[in-house]
């Protein structure tokens, strides 16, 4: 399959997640973006909405991943790696909902290990390829937009986990995971829509 073809099915599977993640923040259902993170959509009756956004997001990343190697260009080997791993745990995680109660049970545990390895993965991807692919005149001229998007992704997966170990900050872990979202696909919209021209 060649990058072109690749970039337009990773183009449109990214667009799909954002009409579904704005379509979930206009449902009403009483959840609350600034405290409740977006998986626990998944527990409502809009859960299809959900369980599409992140297939879709991982569909996108990973024709993101086969099209940058179809490029050959010069890319961080980890980096790539840890894409293709944000891709594979954003599809799994849709067959693993998180607990809505204090008992655990083991799907709501696979959920929290996929997330916290599509969280990861994502701030290393970006991390590690920015730099790379602003060295390429396809991406240069994106140059603010990329970084910003990376920093955003890397900072927020950071301040994840600090406001995930102090209960006094969890009411604003939703707030903090959307800020995750919104670094990861705007990274990965501004690296996959160049492919396309």
């Amino acid at each position: 399959m060649s990058s072109l073809v690749l970039a337009i099915v990773g183009t449109v599977a990214l667009a799909v997640c954002v009409i579904c993640l704005i379509a979930l923040h206009l449902v009403p259902s009483g959840l609350n973006p600034v405290r409740d993170p977006v998986s626990l959509y998944g527990t409502t009756r809009y859960t299809i909405l959900y369980r599409v956004q992140v297939v879709a997001s991982g569909i996108g990343a990973l024709c993101l991943l086969l099209a940058l190697t179809e490029q050959r260009a010069v890319l961080s080997v980890v980096g790539l790696v840890m894409l293709g791993c944000y891709g594979v745990a954003r599809i799994l995680i849709a067959a693993f909902m998180m607990d809505t109660h204090s008992k655990r049970t083991r799907t709501g545990s696979m959920h929290i290990i996929l997330a916290a390895v599509a969280f990861t993965s994502i701030a290393i991807a970006v991390g590690m390829l920015t730099a790379s692919l602003l060295s390429s005149a396809l991406w240069n001229e994106l140059g603010v937009f990329l970084t910003v998007a990376a920093d955003l992704t890397i900072i927020s997966a950071i301040l994840f986990i600090v406001v995930s170990l102090i209960p006094a900050l969890r009411r604003f872990i939703g707030l903090v995971e959307r800020g995750i979202y919104l670094g990861a696909l705007c990274w990965l919209g501004l690296v996959i829509i160049p492919l396309i021209r």
